[in-house]
């Protein structure tokens, strides 16, 4: 469009959390926020307010709390979600790691589903996660044990984590 400049995404993440933060704060709800993909024409702005639904959908059933996202930031876990909503693919979905961690979740009363994904959001880090959570460093170290213990996951070779988690 005429005119038009590239926003950073890092600038766009500041302005996007400071425009939750301060919502959320003058009213007391919760509040969420995302941005599609920057666009050029017209013709694409359908395209990229698609992929900011997509991220709106992702944030609200996130347990982390994160509360603002870009949709590059979550594309992958948007893609998986999408992917395991699919009717005919639930019969080959249903005995994944993720799967285990959510029966083990139900019956345990615990988050392990919610720390993994926040894990995996953060990029395996641990602080970063703990803070997502709002618990402390330890919980977070404590819950990736059991889910290794659980799953049989390595957490740290990404190769596995792509292939048993997109199972998942």
């Amino acid at each position: 469009m005429p005119g038009a400049r590239v926003v950073p995404a890092e600038q766009l993440r500041r302005v996007l959390g400071d425009l939750t933060r301060r919502i959320a704060d003058s009213l007391g709800v919760e509040v969420h926020a995302a941005a599609g993909s920057t666009v050029l024409r017209a013709a694409e702005i359908p395209h990229s307010r698609r992929e900011a639904e997509w991220a709106l959908e992702l944030l609200r059933g996130d347990s982390t709390g994160t509360a603002y996202a870009l949709f590059a930031d979550v594309r992958a876990r948007v893609f998986l979600l999408e992917l395991a909503a699919t009717p005919a693919l639930q019969p080959y979905l249903s005995d994944g790691a993720v799967a285990v961690l959510q029966d083990y979740d139900r019956e345990h009363g615990s988050e392990l589903t919610a720390t993994l994904q926040a894990y995996l959001a953060a990029l395996g880090d641990v602080s970063v996660t703990a803070a997502r959570l709002n618990v402390h460093r330890n919980t977070i170290h404590y819950r990736l044990q059991r889910i290794r213990a659980l799953t049989d996951l390595n957490l740290g070779d990404p190769a596995e984590r792509s292939e048993r988690l997109s199972r998942s």
